[in-house]
């Protein structure tokens, strides 16, 4: 994106070309035949064979000025004498700078089922092997990476499951209060790590923020099942068992508890991977990785702890005694704390025993008033995170031409740099603004990107950097700016919608009814509280000029619109004729007018056109140009005219403000034929809530199959029957 593309330009004056009686089609003709290297078969000499071959190809720009342009009346003229011959650079339609410098920008998209950390990795080897050919006045810098915010999201989780890990460590210390129970604990926690590790690897995982994420979640419950064995271990050792016995009794005591305790977590996050669509994409690595989690843990429950306790502990004798040392007076004074604490719960308990009925009650009434509660929690799709970005889309009107609008974007590049919070300033002018600003687009367009500087060295957030803009950047009549910060690393964008976390679509079959509508819902939801920058997908008609070909008149001097059409677009936009080789390149030869004869609307009407009968013809004398407006972009959507209404939010969440916009959309009268649908994040947070509603269902069904399947095995298993008549009256 940016740059310059070499390119030969032959400009042809028209006023020579009309005094010669020539058109710019025979002057392309003469160019497309003088620039060959044309093959003339075979000749012999005696013995040996010749190939014959006519190197008609341009070596410098001096052949090209040879070219003779033959009239149709026999006139010679050489093409020095029509037009100039420039090695020279094609228009320059779009611009790019980094921090105030013209700059060019390189967007490198990964395969699709690529790593993108992996891939970001590759192409900074490669610009590290190209660095040392760059001229010293060149460099370059990555100005949008997401590698980083990646590792630097999966470095966090890892921190934060390292301190996890050690958090639970010292709580467990805190209770049990002897190092050696401690170790015995803590070597369960690696253990269920790396055991996790592997059935994520063996079911096609990978490490990522959800299944870090995961994994981190299920660190304080790894323990939770070696903290039971481990505490009735060590019970039957302080009663004087033998360090083996108290091993065996102990963990067989617990063992049907504990496998029920773990199983029936397992059952709430493992209904998620039956689950399809985006919410599968979201939360089935967590859910697989949890679940891995309490399982590596169980089996290291009643398998390593017994046979650790069973060393460890075998020199403990009767009470077991807290650790002597520095600690020994912190440890004490904790076990007097807990003590009381265990006598203060003992009555508390005795009281709820004997007041059942009064505690079902309370425990009812707080789930009662939890769920009439639930509607007073905002709802979005995802949370917002702070990434450090910030984008603004500049909308000019419609043709206005690319040097006004770089004078606007410079104007507000200066504006921006200037913010302390700002680290790089990516400015692409004639860009469309979709992702960096690299993307379909016109000269009336463009976009800048803000990098901003680490969140440890900046006072506000990107939110604030964007609402902060939103109010101080100049508003310009017809110019409008749009600021978002990218808050979620699953944005809508790449779940097929806008950037904006609002949106709804106005569907119908007429386009003058639908905008009438599109303007009514865009006033209601500019009113609506928390939204900022509220836009409308309708487009402006783009200004044209239309040349109307008399098509009686041009047949007359044996003209067809077609014809017309090509003179116009080669004396406008110029054609590429052909190539001119130099040094192994292919630089193009365009042919065109210079910029003096094309520069306004009325040169149009002197483009000459050669008729049928070689004479030559002006466009005024078989067209007329007008004024008019472009075709606008029309959106279909299931095979529906679409009108989308976007918005960004600020201090109001998602769910709330499509709740108010639905009661207000609610009392207009929408005419037969014409709905609105929440489309963007809302629809999204819509399918996944429900989704996640089933698998909550589904869990609270799991659970209660596991806890009954679980005391019916105890029963039966206390009555004598045998290992049939269990696994029967399990299932059944």
């Amino acid at each position: 994106w940016g740059g310059v593309t070499r390119e030969i330009q032959v400009l042809v004056d028209p006023a020579r070309l009309r005094g010669y009686g020539l058109t710019l089609a025979q002057v392309e003709a003469a160019l497309r035949t003088e620039n060959q290297d044309v093959p003339g078969g075979e000749v012999r000499e005696g013995t040996r064979r010749y190939v014959v071959r006519v190197p008609g190809e341009f070596r410098d720009l001096k052949d090209l000025q040879s070219v003779v342009v033959n009239g149709s009346d026999g006139t010679a003229v050489r093409l020095a004498d029509l037009a100039q011959i420039r090695d020279d650079y094609a228009e320059v339609t779009q611009l790019a700078r980094l921090n105030g410098h013209p700059s060019v920008l390189l967007w490198v998209q990964k395969q699709s089922g690529a790593n993108t950390v992996e891939v970001v990795r590759r192409v900074k080897a490669a610009l590290r092997q190209l660095g040392g050919e760059l001229p010293g006045n060149i460099q370059y810098l990555p100005v949008l990476d997401q590698s980083t915010f990646i590792e630097a999201s999966i470095r966090d989780l890892a921190r934060n499951l390292l301190a996890g890990s050690l958090l639970a460590v010292a709580v467990i210390y805190f209770f049990l209060r002897n190092w050696r129970t401690t170790m015995v604990i803590s070597l369960s926690i690696p253990v269920a790590v790396i055991a996790a590790f592997s059935m994520i690897y063996f079911s096609g995982q990978t490490l990522n923020m959800i299944s870090l994420g995961g994994l981190a979640l299920g660190v304080g419950m790894m323990v939770d099942d070696s903290i039971v064995v481990l505490e009735n271990i060590y019970r039957h050792r302080q009663e004087g068992l033998a360090s083996f016995e108290a091993a065996v009794s102990g963990a067989k005591e617990v063992t049907s508890a504990v496998i029920a305790s773990t199983l029936t977590t397992v059952a709430v996050f493992l209904p998620v991977v039956f689950i399809k669509g985006m919410t599968a994409q979201l939360f089935t690595p967590m859910a697989l990785t949890v679940s891995f989690a309490l399982l590596a843990s169980l089996y290291a429950a009643l398998t390593l702890v017994p046979m650790v306790s069973a060393r460890v502990l075998e020199r403990e004798r009767g009470e077991v005694r807290p650790t002597p040392g520095p600690l020994a007076r912190v440890t004490e004074r904790t076990g007097a704390w807990l003590d009381a604490l265990y006598a203060r719960y003992r009555t508390l308990l005795a009281w709820a025993l004997g007041h059942r009925r009064l505690v079902v009650l309370g425990a009812a009434g707080l789930f009662v008033v939890s769920v009439l509660a639930a509607p007073l929690v905002g709802t979005e799709f995802m949370p917002t995170l702070d990434r450090g970005q910030v984008n603004i889309t500049v909308e000019m009107p419609a043709g206005t031409d690319l040097d006004v609008t770089n004078r606007v974007v410079a104007e507000i590049e200066s504006k921006v740099a200037a913010l302390p919070e700002v680290d790089s300033v990516v400015a692409s002018v004639g860009s469309g603004g979709g992702g960096m600003g690299l993307g379909a687009g016109s000269t009336d367009q463009a976009s800048v990107r803000l990098q901003l500087k680490d969140r440890s060295e900046r006072k506000r957030s990107a939110a604030q950097v964007a609402e902060a803009l939103r109010q101080s950047l100049p508003r310009l009549p017809g110019v409008n700016v749009w600021v978002e910060a990218p808050g979620s690393i699953f944005s809508s964008r790449m779940l097929g919608g806008t950037t904006a976390p609002f949106e709804l679509a106005l569907k119908g079959d007429e386009l003058d009814v639908l905008k009438g509508l599109a303007d009514r819902l865009l006033k209601l939801v500019r009113e609506t509280a928390g939204t900022r920058q509220v836009r409308s997908s309708w487009e402006q008609a783009r200004p044209e000029a239309h040349v109307l070909v008399d098509r009686d008149r041009a047949a007359a001097y044996g003209l067809s619109v077609g014809q017309v059409a090509s003179a116009i677009r080669a004396a406008v936009q110029g054609d590429v004729v052909t190539k001119y080789r130099v040094g192994g390149d292919e630089i193009d030869v365009r042919v065109r007018f210079p910029e003096e004869a094309r520069r306004d609307v009325g040169s149009l009407k002197t483009i000459p056109l050669l008729s049928g009968r070689g004479t030559e013809v002006l466009l005024q004398d078989v067209a007329e140009v007008r004024p008019g407006t472009g075709p606008m972009t029309i959106q279909r959507r299931n095979q529906t005219r679409v009108i989308s209404i976007t918005s960004q939010l600020v201090g109001r969440s998602l769910g709330d403000v499509v709740a108010e916009v639905r009661q207000k959309v609610a009392q207009l009268a929408l005419p037969p034929g014409y709905w609105v649908e929440y489309t963007g994040e809302a629809e999204q947070m819509r399918e996944t809530f429900g989704t996640l509603l089933v698998s909550l269902a589904l869990a609270v069904v799991l659970i209660y199959l596991v806890l009954a399947a679980q005391f019916v095995a105890v029963g039966l298993l206390g009555s004598g029957a045998s290992a049939g008549q269990i696994i029967l009256a399990t299932f059944l």
